[in-house]
């Protein structure tokens, strides 16, 4: 295990071990010198300490052995330098043109902290790499999800313009609720873009979340006639330090997922109060989530794809606004399946998520 040692413990091993050979090859050398010699005082002139001609060759001789020794050995120690650092080198090259796909190869049995800096620099190119794919995924999601809204609205409006239809209440209408998904689609995007970034901002204040859900349900249950919702509250206020616009934003997502995902049925929300946190439960009346959905459920542009949502099927960030809300109070969101194969998301929020960790 002699390659795992760590730089400094390294080289000291290797020079002392060089330092070693090099004296007992010293010794050893002088002793055959002198001992194998028969008359010693044939190469050396008494008490001189000027060398003589055979001494000079036995040390020129003995140092060219040293060398052809050490060679290889300081060849070999200079490979786990150099090998792993081209590797790198090389790998940071390729990426900053552009070949996010390079890696440092673990080449020359590198040291330990060579070879942890090289499977550092590896993480944060897969990390780039997923975030470039990422990136990609979400300007062509994006431009989808816009590319129909506009559409409608610049035919709808082109219509107008040229008196193909006539200005009545129900287009009017149903022109403001394209205009409506879109500035719901567009504040979707820059709270997860915010939370990702780790600069979602939050106006805290105390707030008795009870006053908040009914707010919600009031303005939402008109737009669910299918999806009646039950609210069970408790008597006493639930005071929280939260952003409310923030919490009835995130509500607003979980019913709206419900009501795109759902069965026809009954919709229960509610309240419960623990020692520091509040969890805010919602419940549906099935099918719940597709096991093949639930490791990326609250993952940006994740769809059931569902054929109850049909052609508004949503734009795949509802669940994702709602982790972000949450994380951003430093809650959390999760989901379990209830009774029947319901669904059933609880929001948990500290009590003062300012003080949160």
């Amino acid at each position: 295990m002699f390659y795992r040692l760590k730089i400094g413990r390294g080289l000291i091993m290797w020079a002392s071990a060089l330092v070693a050979g090099a004296v007992v090859l010293d010794f050893a050398s002088s002793y055959a010198l002198y001992a194998l010699v028969p008359d010693p005082t044939s190469i050396c002139e008494n008490d001189s300490w000027i060398p003589t001609v055979p001494e000079l060759l036995w040390l020129v001789l003995t140092a060219v052995v040293a060398i052809a020794i050490a060679g290889p050995f300081a060849l070999r120690l200079s490979r786990r330098f150099v090998q792993p650092i081209d590797s790198l080198a090389s790998a940071i090259r390729r990426a900053a043109q552009g070949d996010l796909s390079a890696r440092a190869a673990m080449t020359g049995r590198p040291f330990g902290e060579i070879s942890g800096l090289l499977a550092d620099y590896n993480a944060l190119a897969d990390r780039l790499e997923r975030s470039d794919k990422d990136m990609a995924v979400w300007n062509a999601v994006i431009a989808h999800e816009l590319r129909t809204p506009v559409t409608i609205l610049r035919g709808r409006l082109q219509g107008l313009s040229d008196g193909v239809f006539e200005p009545h209440p129900e287009l009017l209408r149903n022109l403001v609720r394209h205009v409506e998904g879109l500035s719901r689609l567009v504040e979707d995007l820059r709270v997860v873009s915010l939370a990702e970034g780790g600069h979602l901002r939050l106006d805290h204040a105390e707030v008795d979340l009870r006053h908040a859900l009914q707010d919600v349900v009031q303005f939402i249950a008109p737009t669910m006639p299918a999806h009646p919702i039950a609210v069970h509250l408790p008597a006493s206020p639930v005071m929280v330090r939260c952003d409310a616009l923030r919490v009835r934003q995130a509500l607003i997502a979980l019913l709206d997922n419900a009501r795109r995902h759902a069965n026809p049925g009954t919709i229960n929300v509610s309240l419960a109060t623990r020692n520091a946190s509040v969890d805010l439960v919602v419940e549906d009346a099935g099918p719940g989530v597709p096991a093949e959905l639930l490791a990326r459920l609250f993952d940006t542009f994740s769809r059931a794809g569902s054929p109850r949502a049909g052609a508004d099927g949503g734009s795949g960030l509802g669940l994702a606004v709602v982790r972000s809300i949450a994380m951003a109070h430093h809650g959390r969101v999760t989901y379990h399946q209830g009774e029947g194969g319901a669904a059933r998301f609880v929001v948990t929020l500290p009590v003062d998520s300012t003080l949160a960790g």
